[in-house]
């Protein structure tokens, strides 16, 4: 019996993608990490956790109040780790309002400890440090029912803005 094997078409030999040679991760490596982390935070949550973040019961992202075309993705996470274990993140978009809006998660055995607080600033800091004086500041978005989200924003010096969504939505901006 002969075995014979070619390899995966378009797989380039040698080629390091998430790590480096001294075991460090790449760009690529580090980023892919933060999405581990925060999916293992994000399966922790309950369905109506995830709703008031704006998932369906699919863990699809549902845009009925937003439109989907006005945000992009940057790509940023922050990660909180308790004993090198993932227990909250926060996400960065960029909205075409100019301003930074971020999405917090904590998983529910963590809550009440200031990870939400302390990943908002980081996320803040980080947009002043790199976001190249683009950005007007951060906002939030949370349901009205949310009381955890509504405190953790006002905590965190956001103010509520006025929208035609305020029966459902608090929306906060924090300028920069």
């Amino acid at each position: 019996m002969e075995l014979y094997h070619h390899g995966i078409k378009g797989q380039k030999w040698g080629v390091r993608r998430y790590q480096n040679k001294d075991g460090t991760l790449t760009e690529a490596g580090k980023k892919r990490s933060n999405l581990d982390d925060v999916n293992t935070v994000f399966k922790s949550l309950s369905g109506k956790d995830k709703y008031m973040m704006g998932f369906d019961e699919n863990d699809k992202i549902m845009y009925s109040k937003k439109d989907p075309s006005t945000y992009e993705n940057l790509g940023k996470a922050f990660i909180k780790k308790v004993n090198d274990k993932p227990v909250a993140f926060l996400t960065i978009d960029k909205a075409q309002n100019g301003y930074a809006q971020i999405a917090v998660a904590t998983d529910p055995r963590h809550r009440g400890k200031g990870y939400s607080s302390e990943l908002v600033k980081r996320g803040q800091e980080w947009i002043e440090k790199y976001g190249n004086g683009e950005y007007k500041g951060l906002e939030w978005w949370a349901y009205n029912d949310n009381a955890a989200s509504n405190a953790t924003a006002k905590k965190n010096g956001f103010k509520k803005v006025k929208t035609k969504w305020d029966n459902e939505f608090s929306y906060y901006r924090k300028d920069l």
